[in-house]
């Protein structure tokens, strides 16, 4: 039996082609997965910085994989928020970037 699973994601403003860049690597990443039936990702054209995942997977147990890779995008979207801050500081105290 297959599960559908739809999911709402929203970017903050100044993030959102950098966190659409890292939603579409997840795709790549989902659809290579055996059990995945579909997965899409949707971009609002009437909020830039909402995302829609649409999924279909072969089982609970396939679709329990994806979340364990929705807890990981959410740690990568934090840690991007914080490596553009630390970027920020840097501009803002004249310190060279790190390379």
């Amino acid at each position: 039996m297959s599960i559908y699973l739809t999911a709402i994601s929203r970017a903050k403003p100044q993030h959102i082609e950098q966190f659409k860049a890292l939603l579409l690597a997840l795709v790549v990443e989902s659809r290579k997965e055996e059990a995945c039936i579909q997965y899409d990702l949707h971009q609002s054209s009437d909020d830039p910085a909402l995302f829609i995942f649409h999924e279909e997977w072969a089982s609970k147990e396939a679709s329990n994989c994806i979340t364990k890779q929705l807890i990981s995008i959410n740690l990568l979207r934090i840690l991007l928020t914080l490596l553009m801050a630390l970027s920020l500081y840097m501009k803002l105290i004249n310190l060279p970037n790190i390379k």
